[in-house]
């Protein structure tokens, strides 16, 4: 009797045993993960369209980076108004650009308009590139040659003469002097005295003085002391026609001569007066 009392006692211990561990609560750090884990779940289910998108744009789903940039000109365009939205909605911040969608119906019209435009841009270079044709400016100008009479007298003859207008008048009118009279002139009797293959070494005006060099053929005269006195003459009225020229003096290769030929004075600057 007594071994069995103590066998009820060990078996009911046993089982009050079980169930108090069965009826124990779970730990508080298990139930907090259940629901953090839920939480998260069920923010992706809200948000899953945004995450998809995001990860595809990053390259690490579905599309690889290296093939975003083969889609097409209107998803290219609509995505970069997605990233930076002030292209889009504040087209005048410097730098930024309001970039139209292009599509398939409107992609072939622009090419051929900008190879228009390319044809009109490359026909308005052409033209750029030839320089305009423009009418040089002439001038009056006045220039003295020799008539000789049938007695032999020598006679300054005036003659007026159209010339372009350039930098350097003086010059451009001595020149056409030493080049002689045009036929026209030598039809009405006209020579130079001036000594052939003569040229111009410099021209130059200080104060109201013409400083015109000659080259040493101007020294050699085969008309004698005539042919000097004519060819002095006709440069000094020639130059003196200028109003800010008064005097002439006459250089030999840029120096300064006594005489000239066979007793002509052009030592000292010459005026209408002295000859």
């Amino acid at each position: 009797m007594a071994y069995r009392k103590k066998t009820e006692y060990y078996v009911n211990k046993t089982s009050d045993s079980g169930r108090e561990k069965s009826g124990t609560k779970q730990p508080w750090w298990v139930i907090f993960w259940i629901g953090f884990l839920v939480v998260i779940i069920g923010l992706f289910a809200i948000n899953q369209d945004a995450i998809i998108r995001t990860l595809q744009e990053a390259g690490y789903w579905g599309i690889p980076a290296e093939q975003q940039t083969r889609l097409p000109p209107s998803q290219s365009f609509s995505h970069e108004s997605e990233l930076i939205p002030e292209l889009a909605l504040n087209p005048e911040i410097p730098g930024t650009l309001d970039l139209p969608a292009v599509t398939d119906e409107t992609y072939g019209t622009a090419l051929d308009d900008a190879m228009f435009n390319e044809d009109l841009i490359q026909e308005s270079s052409l033209l750029q590139i030839s320089p305009p044709v423009t009418t040089p400016e002439y001038r009056e100008r006045t220039l003295y040659f020799i008539n000789v009479d049938m007695d032999g007298t020598i006679v300054r003859t005036r003659v007026n003469r159209s010339l372009p207008s350039t930098d350097t008048p003086l010059t451009d009118v001595l020149g056409a002097l030493i080049a002689g009279p045009v036929p026209e002139e030598q039809r009405l009797g006209l020579i130079s005295l001036i000594p052939e293959d003569t040229r111009i070494m410099s021209a130059t005006i200080r104060g109201y003085t013409a400083y015109i060099s000659f080259s040493e053929d101007f020294q050699y005269n085969i008309y004698g002391v005539e042919g000097y006195v004519g060819a002095v003459r006709q440069v000094v009225w020639t130059a003196t026609e200028f109003p800010n020229v008064r005097d002439v003096q006459i250089l030999i290769e840029n120096r300064r001569l006594e005489f000239l030929g066979e007793g002509v004075w052009i030592g000292s600057p010459l005026s209408r007066a002295m000859l």
